[in-house]
């Protein structure tokens, strides 16, 4: 599939299509999610078992505000978004981190909100 196509694929909850700027495959919530408990593993060393819905990015998964804006900023390279620091320190779990993302993410590829190039430019711009 071409970049900035997308197709439908199945959530548990709704039908949902998100496709990534830079590249041409289209991926659903389940592969959101798993890209983000990949960087929590691999940045932050977070052991795949602590990482549940439930579990709380402070508390049960040790991330310190320095931490927290170390997560931001490779989840807006990863998924080319920007991200709204005040909904961001709202987030208190796995799971809100999870639906935020999938939500800024989905609102990106249908074109309703900036990804992050579109963003930095505007600024630069002004």
């Amino acid at each position: 599939m071409p970049p900035g196509r997308t197709s439908t694929g199945r959530d548990a909850a709704f039908w949902v299509t998100v496709t990534f700027r830079d590249e041409g495959d289209v991926q659903s919530a389940d592969a959101i999610i798993e890209e983000l408990n990949r960087i929590l593993v691999k940045q932050f060393e977070v052991d795949p078992e602590q990482i549940t819905s439930e579990a709380r990015l402070r508390d049960d998964l040790d991330l310190d505000s320095l931490d927290a804006a170390d997560l931001l900023i490779a989840i807006e390279k990863r998924f080319r978004v920007r991200l709204d620091d005040t909904e961001v320190r709202k987030l208190t779990t796995v799971g809100e981190m999870h639906a935020y993302v999938h939500t800024v993410v989905a609102e990106a590829a249908a074109g309703r909100v900036k990804v992050a190039e579109e963003a930095e430019q505007s600024s630069n711009a002004g």
